[in-house]
C-alpha cells in the first residue's frame, strides 16, 4: 500500500473500477443481445434477377415469403415464378410498369425443404414472358 494514498482515495479508486467494471459488463451483455437473434434466427435472403436486371425477387427463409419488385421504368411488369422441388410452377404477376413498389407473397414451406424461383418481364398479365433470368435455388 503506497504512503501518499489515504483511504478515501482508495474508495473512490475501487467505486470506480466497479462502475468501470459494470459498465463494460453491461456493454457486453447488450452487444451479446442484440448480436444473439441475427445468428439463432438461420434467415437467409436468396436474390433472383431477371436477364436486364429490370425485376428483382427476393425469397427469405424466416417467414416463408417472396417480394417481387419491378426495377425499370419501362411499361412492363415483372413476374415471378416459383416452384418447390419437383412441384408444379406458380406464379405471381406485380404490373409495376414504372420503378418502385412491388408485391409480397407469403407461403408455408416445410423447414429444410428447396425450392426455385426467377423473375421474368412481362407487359401485361397475360402477356409473353422475355428477358427470364435464370433459376435461384432457395432453402426453406
Amino acid at each position: 500500500m503506497s504512503p501518499h494514498v489515504s483511504t478515501a482515495g482508495r474508495r473512490t479508486a475501487r467505486r470506480g473500477l466497479a462502475a468501470l467494471g459494470t459498465a463494460a459488463l453491461a456493454s457486453l451483455a447488450v452487444t451479446g443481445l442484440a448480436a444473439a437473434p441475427a445468428a439463432a434466427a438461420g434467415h437467409h435472403v436468396y436474390t433472383a434477377y431477371d436477364s436486364v436486371v429490370a425485376g428483382k425477387a427476393q425469397f427469405h427463409s424466416y417467414g416463408d415469403y417472396f417480394t417481387l419488385d419491378d426495377l425499370l421504368s419501362d411499361g412492363s411488369g415483372v413476374t415471378l415464378l416459383y416452384k418447390r422441388a419437383g412441384g408444379e410452377t406458380e406464379s405471381m404477376y406485380w404490373p409495376g410498369g414504372s420503378s418502385g413498389g412491388g408485391a409480397s407473397r407469403y407461403e408455408n414451406y416445410k423447414e429444410g425443404s428447396t425450392l426455385y424461383f426467377k423473375v421474368c418481364d412481362q407487359n401485361g398479365q397475360h402477356g409473353k414472358l422475355t428477358y427470364c433470368g435464370d433459376w435461384v435455388k432457395g432453402t426453406a
